[in-house]
């Protein structure tokens, strides 16, 4: 018996080497296709793939969601389901537009028509985006995810962006679509509006203020507010006070009375001096802008 625990000390679980033989396994013996042949024609199961973008490599969420993914649609299969297991990719956008530009070496869209015309730009996004799915494919099959890696949809065919604009046009005939307003954020190199996936985040340094807003009804009384972000102020419509925290009521210059800021950081708002007076709990203030 302790010579077999010691064989079974040495022989360590090799994850290359074990996954590769499931793999080799599984191609040899046609697995995922006599699964798929079990069940076809019974009752359906509808899997959707939300399409990844095709940025040429898969990182870890994608990993992990096509993994939980595919042990969903294996138990379906298991369970006598016809699963409808086609993959996406996400090929359409401005990401591979940027791309290609860099690729390029175009600097501003308008070159796009006067130096290389809107068909060899077109040509040049779709030869990019198929270049970038494949190893995709690649690295999704190497995980062992069971999907139809031979007939992805893509959302730069023609049936799907017809399918599109069908299902819009029919959302509109429902009576679903609704004109209205809503802020968006916008690329003025690129002359569009972005996805909030298409933002980048950078890390800035900048200044924070204080501002002094006036109290409605109140004469020569201001709330203390101090902000890291000045550009939202054209947009407040009220200052809002936290009602378990105390505030600070004080007089500063030529009698203006001023409702300062948490009490600790009264001295960062006056200086040492200022008298202190009532000490009003939070709440919603009123507060007219200029």
């Amino acid at each position: 018996m302790a010579e077999a625990a010691l064989q079974a000390k040495d022989q360590r679980y090799d994850p290359h080497r074990v996954e590769s033989e499931v793999l080799a396994l599984w191609e040899r013996e046609r697995t995922f296709q006599k699964a798929r042949e079990q069940v076809r024609g019974k009752k359906p199961f509808y899997y959707l793939d939300g399409p990844p973008y095709t940025s040429g490599a898969i990182h870890i969420g994608h990993a992990w969601g096509k993994a939980l993914r595919d042990s969903l649609m294996r138990y379906k299969r298991m369970r006598g389901f016809d699963v409808w297991d086609q993959p996406g990719f996400d090929v359409h956008g401005l990401p591979i537009e940027v791309a290609v530009e860099k690729k390029l070496g175009i600097e501003d869209k308008k070159d796009i028509i006067a130096k290389l015309g809107v068909e060899k730009f077109i040509d040049a996004c779709r030869k990019f985006a198929i270049e970038q799915m494949l190893p995709m494919c690649k690295d999704f099959a190497r995980l062992g995810v069971w999907m139809d890696w031979e007939r992805p949809y893509l959302t730069l065919t023609n049936e799907y962006i017809e399918g599109a604009w069908w299902a819009l046009a029919e959302a509109d005939r429902r009576g679903y679509l609704a004109r209205g307003h809503k802020s968006m954020t916008w690329c003025p190199r690129c002359s569009t509006a972005l996805a909030k996936h298409e933002l980048d985040y950078f890390n800035e340094h900048d200044e924070s203020i204080f501002v002094k807003f006036p109290l409605a009804e109140k004469e020569r009384e201001y709330l203390i507010v101090w902000t890291t972000t000045p550009w939202t102020i054209p947009f407040n419509l009220a200052v809002m006070a936290h009602p378990d925290i105390a505030y600070v009521r004080a007089n500063y210059g030529q009698g203006a009375r001023q409702l300062a800021h948490l009490r600790p950081r009264r001295e960062a708002v006056h200086g040492a001096g200022g008298g202190e007076g009532q000490v009003p709990r939070g709440g919603a203030v009123p507060a007219s802008f200029p």
